[in-house]
């Protein structure tokens, strides 16, 4: 290596010296101008630790002498000798491992370019000729130059190179090459779980095979168990594969959201109204203590909510709002025998082509899953679920009311959400989204999808407040940054489609015979799901087949139970 001990000393002091800098006193432009040199400083700086975790993990290997270099070391393996060197997690220091395999030497057997010369001998210092090396280049060149020059993370870099590794040697190497490329590309304009999505969503696509035997084994690897310790807290811990998870997460967020939405969220407590002159109590309520006599805030109810104790307002966390309904969801199984309305809409939605769901092959989506499932596992929620179908026409739902009514139905957000695939904005799950005028009821909007977005509360607030410009055009939504984020205002693509790379000229691998036309058994499928009936207790599974993105999906919705007193 060219790179002396000097010169290390040089660039840590150097490095030493930017962290110990005073940015207290940076103005706005300033201090946004130096993040942007951070954060590339920051990702080569995780180039530099990748390239040596992977030379390290290179020279570690249970058939080298004495287990490989980590195991001489005193190491168990390459990433908990790296995390050693890198003061940080075994995770952490694997993902520099797999990101360094970008850097793995290759023979290089591409043609040589035009007006190039392979020597094939190498002149040896006696003036002889010695056997010329091979050629030599990285194992994922594109992977690493991004890391080299600071485009992508550590992390960004490692799922790529997982997903390229995954169907290597399964496909040719100008479809791995390309993969690689638009995969890089990619990365460039995502944050480092955008980047996983896109990877799975393409990797899938290519090797549907392979991805419904990761299905499988994650399936028969899924399992869940607690454990009881000496204090009496209870550890719970657990792996799902997708399709068993969908309708138990979506449950959980969705009470969880509800429940978000229900809590006040006032002033601090202390806080005075600059207008009315109210206090807010801890309870939440602001009442003027003025206008009778009493001992002043706290010391009476007169004024406060209809029932309110005057007890501190509840501030449970995400975290715990989750437990909470976790034991809700057992007392309701273990006593409750009332039905009504909770006000929580709980649906799983599964989309998938009508072919799809007819062969049980393809892919599938679940909202609120950001990795794509086979149509295969996909079928599994109509085969073992126990629901009653219902199956609609594909005109058979109004999507766009214009003037007609406010609120979007059902019916339209689902179909926003099939489209955003959340908040359009920061791609939160569905669970966190409401529909949202583009251009604003009052002002003239119109009640149809071309006007209708899923955002997230926050994001909500922020296009607003911002200055963001929403624009729909057909399944893309895209966002426009006010003049004082970006002055050329170059729009930025948003929703669902924001985890899609270009697949056109990447031949996927087809281990199955082109499917055969539609026959009537296949149409008696659908006929023979409407027939099924279950106890009246259980869920219910409504099959609907609309004509979104261009294609027919087939929307499986499955609302479990709901009780108004879920807690008794």
């Amino acid at each position: 290596m060219t790179f002396s001990d000097a010169e290390w000393v040089q660039l840590h002091e150097l490095l030493g010296a930017a962290a110990g800098e005073d940015i207290s006193g940076l103005s706005k432009p300033e201090l946004l101008e130096a993040l942007e040199h951070v954060g590339r400083v920051s990702r080569t700086v995780g180039a530099l630790e990748a390239r040596f975790a992977g030379e390290v993990a290179r020279r570690t290997a249970d058939d080298l002498p004495g287990g490989g270099l980590a195991r001489i070391e005193g190491h168990g393996d390459a990433p908990a000798m790296f995390a050693k060197v890198q003061g940080g997690s075994v995770p952490r220091a694997k993902r520099s491992v797999e990101a360094g395999d970008a850097f793995t030497p290759i023979e290089d057997d591409s043609p040589v370019p035009d007006g190039s010369e392979e020597p094939a001998l190498i002149p040896a210092p006696d003036g002889s000729s010695a056997p010329g090396r091979k050629r030599m280049r990285a194992k994922y060149p594109l992977v690493a130059g991004a890391q080299l020059v600071g485009d992508i993370s550590v992390e960004a870099a490692a799922a790529i190179v997982n997903g390229l590794n995954a169907v290597a040697g399964r496909v040719s190497a100008q479809v791995l090459a390309e993969l690689e490329t638009r995969l890089v590309n990619k990365a460039r304009t995502l944050d480092v779980n955008g980047v996983k999505r896109a990877v799975a969503r393409a990797v899938a696509r290519i090797d549907l095979d392979e991805h419904e035997r990761r299905e499988k084994v994650a399936y028969d690897k899924r399992y869940l168990w607690w454990k009881q310790d000496h204090s009496g807290k209870v550890v719970i811990h657990g792996e799902l594969d997708a399709v068993t998870a969908a309708p138990i997460l979506t449950v959980l967020e969705q009470m969880t959201t509800l429940q978000v939405r229900q809590q006040a969220r006032p002033a601090k407590p202390g806080a005075i109204d600059p207008v009315t002159g109210a206090i807010t109590e801890p309870c939440g309520c602001q009442v003027s203590h003025i206008s009778h006599d009493c001992a002043g805030p706290g010391a009476c109810l007169s004024g406060h909510r209809d029932g309110c104790t005057g007890e501190a307002l509840e501030r449970r966390t995400i975290g715990q709002i989750r437990a909470d309904v976790l034991h809700d969801l057992a007392r309701h199984i273990l006593g409750c025998t009332k039905r009504g309305e909770s006000g929580v809409r709980t649906t799983v939605i599964v989309r998938m082509t009508l072919e799809s769901l007819l062969r049980g092959q393809g892919l599938a989506s679940i909202d609120g899953i950001t990795t794509p499932v086979s149509a295969r596992e996909a079928r599994r929620l109509a085969g073992d679920a126990g629901f009653i179908p219902e199956v609609l026409a594909g005109d058979g739902t109004v999507m766009d009311f214009g003037r007609t009514r406010r609120l979007f139905t059902a019916s339209q957000r689902t179909a926003m959400i099939g489209r955003d695939g959340g908040c359009a904005k920061c791609h939160a799950p569905p669970e966190y989204c409401e529909a949202h005028h583009i251009e604003f009821w009052e002002r003239g909007g119109m009640t149809d999808l071309a006007n209708g977005v899923m955002l997230c509360t926050r994001c909500h607030h922020d296009v607003h407040n911002l200055g963001w410009q929403i624009d729909v055009h057909g399944s893309r939504v895209s966002f426009v940054p006010p003049p004082h984020i970006d002055p050329s205002r170059t729009p930025h693509l948003g929703g669902d489609a924001v985890f899609d790379i270009d697949m056109s000229g990447i031949h996927t691998l087809e281990q199955v015979p082109p499917l055969p036309a539609i026959t009537p058994e296949d149409e008696a499928f659908i006929r023979d799901l409407e027939q099924q009936v279950w106890n009246e207790e259980d869920a219910w599974f409504r099959l609907g087949v609309h004509g979104m993105h261009g294609a027919d999906e087939a929307l499986f919705e499955h609302e479990p139970l709901e009780d108004d007193a879920l807690a008794h």
